[in-house]
This record gives C-alpha cells, sequence and structure tokens, in this order.
C-alpha cells in the first residue's frame, strides 16, 4: 500500500515530468502498488531516457538531487528525496521500446488526478528475470494469476 507522503511524493514526480515533457515511467514497487500489488516501497523508481537525465536534474535542482552516477554503459542515475521520500531517477539507453509502443509495455494509472505511466507487470517480471531476482519474479506472476 503506498502510504500519502509516497502518493504525494509521486504526484509531485509526476506533475513535474508531464509538465517539463519528458517521456517517463515508474518501476518498482511503487509501481507494483499502483497496480494492486501490496507491497511497502522504500522509495520510487524512475525511467528516463539516457539523453534527458541532465535536463530532469536541472528542473529537480530545488530537491538537491546527487550527483549523476554512471551504473554501467548503457544507464546512469541520481538520487533526490521529495518530501523526505527517497526518488531515483534512472536514464537508460535501451528504453526506446516502451516510448515507440507505449500500448504494449505500459499503463497509465492516475492518482490524484495526475497521470503516472507504468511498466506493466508482465515487463516487470522479464526485468527481474535478467536481474536474477527470482522471488520477486514469483510474487508478481503469483498477483497476476490471482486477478
Amino acid at each position: 500500500m503506498i502510504n500519502k507522503k509516497f502518493k504525494n511524493a509521486l504526484t509531485t514526480v509526476a506533475r513535474l515530468f508531464n509538465e517539463n515533457d519528458i517521456d517517463w515511467f515508474l518501476m518498482g514497487t511503487v509501481n507494483h502498488s499502483l497496480q494492486g500489488m501490496k507491497r511497502n516501497p522504500n522509495d520510487i523508481d524512475v525511467i528516463v531516457r539516457f539523453e534527458r537525465l541532465e535536463k530532469v536534474r536541472r528542473f529537480l535542482e530545488n530537491y538537491h538531487p546527487s550527483e549523476i552516477e554512471k551504473l554501467s554503459d548503457k544507464e546512469s542515475a541520481f538520487e533526490l528525496k521529495i518530501n523526505n521520500v527517497p526518488v531515483e531517477v534512472i536514464g537508460e539507453k535501451r528504453i526506446d521500446k516502451y516510448f515507440n509502443n507505449k500500448n504494449e509495455f505500459l499503463v497509465d494509472k492516475r492518482l490524484n488526478n495526475t497521470k503516472i505511466p507504468c511498466r506493466k507487470l508482465e515487463e516487470e517480471i522479464e526485468f527481474y528475470k535478467r536481474l536474477g531476482r527470482d522471488k520477486r519474479v514469483k510474487e508478481i506472476k503469483r498477483f497476476l494469476d490471482s486477478c
């Protein structure tokens, strides 16, 4: 379940990203919660296009983001807190498929009348498989089977 503090932080993130015309989507436990799973998230995970990461960091400057850290050849990230909620913004080079075929990979949810693009749970399964996180894969599959 997403508590009020997380809902307010996520609404702020969504509003800022949407107002600044950034292609983005939510992943991780907050994403799972928005799609009906029972989760206790620790942070908000947002994915953006790699080449927009610096722009995103600039318009979030009021929230004192960390420096951008290179995670791999294909992704970099920075962190910040909004309303004392940790937010990780990850810029990825290999995400064009999500924005070119939104209906196939993403689902829009609404929170406080704000559009939140979320990675479909089926895509989350594929992501966690690549990470070798079998427990998370089973949890999501079990949830989808129960729907």
